[in-house]
């Protein structure tokens, strides 16, 4: 698909049935379509399976890390093929956002 192609249906049509749109909005005045068209064509050039793959493997390499942590709960499928690129876990006896501060000031990891 033509970079042009995607950028048009990401902003949308300029209105329908000759009533404009309540704004306009024009993708050469803002920059997140440099990082659209980087991000396509990352993609492009590695191939959706081989991120696909890469992501598995990130999963799983996680998951098997994750679960020999005394007192760590992993959640969901343990088949990457099965799962999101997201893995779900707790620690006992620290809240989600004890666990996500650690992670991000010790490890610079971000978490959700």
């Amino acid at each position: 698909m033509p970079l042009h192609a995607v950028a048009q249906a990401a902003v949308g049509q300029a209105g329908t049935a000759g009533i404009p749109p309540d704004k306009f909005e024009s993708v050469l005045e803002c920059c997140w379509h440099r990082g659209l068209g980087a991000g396509i064509r990352f993609i492009q050039k590695k191939g959706v399976a081989s991120i696909w793959e890469h992501e598995k493997r990130l999963k799983k390499l996680l998951r098997e890390g994750l679960s020999v942590i005394r007192g760590v709960k992993v959640y969901g499928p343990s088949s990457p093929d099965e799962s999101v690129g997201i893995v779900s876990f707790t620690v006992m006896e620290k809240t989600v956002s004890e666990i996500g501060q650690r992670l991000d000031e010790e490890y610079g990891i971000m978490t959700r």
